[in-house]
């Protein structure tokens, strides 16, 4: 926690003497991965539950454009990122 308070202080310092913001990039990524996802994951485990789809991003959007499109994915051309769930409401 003290370390990703220091990044925070340290992108925003860097941010101000440079009109920047890329700096933070750093501190949301980690916090992101550290905390986020974490309890993303713990809560689709604690809901358990029915899922209607989940894989990559690229996946998801293929299904996404699928099912506007009356069910003709087109090719996703966007890199492979981590797996993301999605669940369903009932």
């Amino acid at each position: 926690c003290a370390e990703l308070a220091q990044a925070l202080r340290a992108a925003f310092d860097e941010q101000q003497r440079s009109g920047r913001a890329e700096a933070h990039r750093g501190w949301i990524r980690r916090l992101l991965a550290e905390y986020y996802d974490p309890m993303y994951a713990y809560q689709l485990a604690r809901r358990g539950g029915r899922r209607l789809i989940s894989g990559t991003r690229e996946e998801l959007a293929a299904y996404i454009h699928g099912s506007v499109n009356g069910g003709a994915a087109e090719p996703v051309t966007e890199q492979a990122s981590k797996p993301v769930s999605k669940p369903v409401r009932e």
